[in-house]
């Protein structure tokens, strides 16, 4: 939660240049109020949806939910899949739209052709945020009528934030939850270090293995098809508990947010630690196939920084 003291804040959606939305926070001078950010429903949500859970072990849907039991969270965790009556001791329901009541977060663990129709339904029902982990890609998708091109419009038209698609989600350690494809079978203690890294290996390699180091939030934001690392960042910034944020990136998608989150971080004094791959013409061809991201003048960051 945001405080405004002696201003009422407004979330504000915004697009950038590149046709993504831009989330950020304007204000009016009036009486002092909290308000959620924009990106809330989304990274602390408080209740989920997991589409494509599973009994299976050992698989995505079923490791997204030992997931959110290991991590303790302590919303409403609603299991979606029409093949089960029940899964882990949770209640399963055959589609979102036969929910409670819409959740602020779906996590879509489906296969890419199941991915349009669950977006539409998503949105029809009032789901707030969504997790992508697959690539939304399929087979003979050519110039501008692909599926990501589609789930892309569909999210923007909609305002709903999306991580991913082709991500490994997310873990809000303060918040105690876990929007992940893989188990990591202990808890992890709340910490300062705000991580967003486009690379799953390197996230997982400091979250997992390096104890010494403590995380308040930890993001693969995959191929930022709607929200971008400089959403995270200003997201991580209105957090007290951020002490400094700490990014792997092969690019940046949209630089007028990346510089405005920077300056953000300078006006609140929290350091902003970068590792920036793909500056040789190798490691960007490799960036290109690895997230569909253009890596960039190298001169352009040095300059930046």
């Amino acid at each position: 939660m945001k405080t405004a003291v002696a201003h009422r804040a407004y979330p504000e959606v915004g697009r950038s240049t590149n046709g993504r939305v831009h989330y950020l926070h304007a204000a009016v001078a009036e009486e002092p109020v909290s308000i959620p950010h924009p990106l809330t429903p989304l990274l602390a949500p408080r209740s989920i949806a997991l589409v494509g859970a599973s009994e299976t072990l050992n698989t995505p849907g079923n490791d997204m939910l030992h997931e959110l039991r290991v991590s303790r969270y302590k919303g409403e965790i609603w299991p979606v899949n029409p093949k089960y009556e029940e899964i882990e001791d949770w209640t399963c329901y055959p589609s979102l739209s036969d929910l409670p009541f819409a959740p602020d977060l779906a996590v879509l663990a489906v296969g890419n052709h199941h991915l349009e129709a669950l977006m539409g339904e998503a949105i029809r029902i009032g789901v707030k945020g969504l997790v992508i982990f697959g690539s939304a890609q399929l087979p003979g998708d050519t110039g501008h009528d692909t599926l990501q091109n589609r789930i892309q419009h569909l999210a923007i038209d909609a305002g709903v934030p999306i991580v991913g698609p082709n991500c490994m989600g997310y873990y809000n350690v303060e918040e105690g939850v876990r929007a992940f494809p893989f188990h990591l079978p202990r808890s992890l203690g709340d910490g300062g270090i705000t991580f967003i890294a486009q690379s799953g290996s390197v996230l997982t390699s400091l979250l997992w293995n390096e104890r010494k180091l403590a995380f308040n939030l930890a993001i693969s934001p995959g191929n930022e098809l709607v929200t971008t690392v400089a959403d995270y960042m200003d997201y991580a910034l209105d957090l007290p508990s951020t002490k400094v944020i700490a990014m792997f990136l092969e690019a940046v998608r949209d630089p007028g947010g990346f510089v405005a989150a920077l300056e953000k971080a300078q006006a609140r004094g929290v350091p902003v630690v970068l590792i920036k791959v793909g500056r040789s013409a190798a490691a960007a061809a490799l960036a290109m196939s690895h997230s569909g991201a253009m890596a960039g003048n190298d001169d352009a960051y040095e300059a930046l920084f």
